[in-house]
């Protein structure tokens, strides 16, 4: 059995793909839904107002439902009901309404693999993980917008998705290699494909036009020495912790490298970071799964 699956695997990294072909064949790729699309372009627009963009985003029931609940889940945690879109908008912001939407928009783009081992309950756990660690970093060192750290966060893996779906029998290997080596995702794909997941990601957000310092957090979460804002560096940081604290993609998931210099670019020391392992408590998990429940 594992001598069929080396030499499947074998096999399988000689053919080697470059995806970035695929990314750059737009009209391949998910796009965003009209309604999340429209929505970014008022955010855009400083001058709109928030009932414009609560009656944008009304019209799309599904979508509405959604938001609802996720404000008025231990995500957030407010002390009372919050029943409106446009009361949403106003107590949240703009920017944070957009990482709902988005969110809640995105996960619908890329269905489960009936024939995959890639649990996407489990990928949305621990990248909802990661945007909730990144929250609690931005406020804990008082750096960058929290709602858009939270949307780096979310979508700091997507990438991952694009090769399970537009390269399912790449994508299948990395993850027995994984298994057979005991090494992680991204030593792994650098074995079957000519990129990584980080890029891929980046890619397709820049296709979604989102804003320029999200497309670098998700394409350089991996790389520190090529990280030169903070907000990149909370994702990278948010994202080692959240692997530590087993809250991973993977349930027997090898933990990642981590670059002591990321605290210089965060202008921190090593006992601000033991501080925020410390904060990593149970509550955590149990938001980010209430929060994958509902989208």
């Amino acid at each position: 059995m594992i001598s069929n699956l080396t030499k499947w695997v074998s096999k399988t990294m000689s053919k080697k793909k470059d995806l970035r072909d695929i990314v750059l064949s737009v009209q391949d790729l998910p796009t965003l839904p009209i309604v999340v699309s429209r929505a970014m372009s008022i955010i855009a627009n400083g001058s709109s107002s928030s009932r414009e963009l609560a009656e944008l985003i009304s019209h799309d029931q599904t979508l509405t439902s959604r938001m609802l609940r996720i404000v008025n889940s231990a995500l957030y945690g407010f002390p009372r009901k919050i029943s409106t879109v446009n009361d949403a908008i106003v107590i949240l912001g703009f920017r944070s309404v957009r990482a709902i939407a988005m969110a809640a928009s995105v996960i619908k783009l890329f269905p489960q693999n009936g024939n995959s081992r890639f649990n996407h309950k489990r990928f949305w756990f621990h990248s909802t993980g990661v945007g909730i660690c990144s929250q609690l970093l931005s406020k804990e060192l008082g750096i960058g917008d929290d709602a858009e750290i939270f949307t780096a966060g979310i979508l700091h893996d997507i990438g991952k998705l694009i090769i399970d779906q537009f390269s399912h029998e790449e994508f299948q290997g990395i993850i027995h290699l994984m298994e057979l080596e005991k090494i992680n995702f991204l030593d792994s794909e650098k074995k079957f494909i000519r990129t990584s997941h980080a890029e891929l990601g980046g890619m397709l957000c820049e296709a979604w036009s989102l804003p320029k310092n999200l497309v670098q957090s998700i394409s350089s979460h991996h790389i520190p020495e090529k990280i030169s804002d903070k907000g990149t560096a909370i994702a990278y940081l948010a994202n080692y912790i959240c692997n530590v604290k087993n809250l991973t993609c993977f349930e027997n998931g090898m933990k990642l490298d981590y670059d002591s210099a990321i605290v210089n670019k965060l202008g921190i020391d090593e006992n601000v970071i033991d501080n925020i392992f410390d904060k990593f408590d149970d509550s955590i998990y149990r938001r980010a799964l209430e929060f994958v429940e509902i989208i």
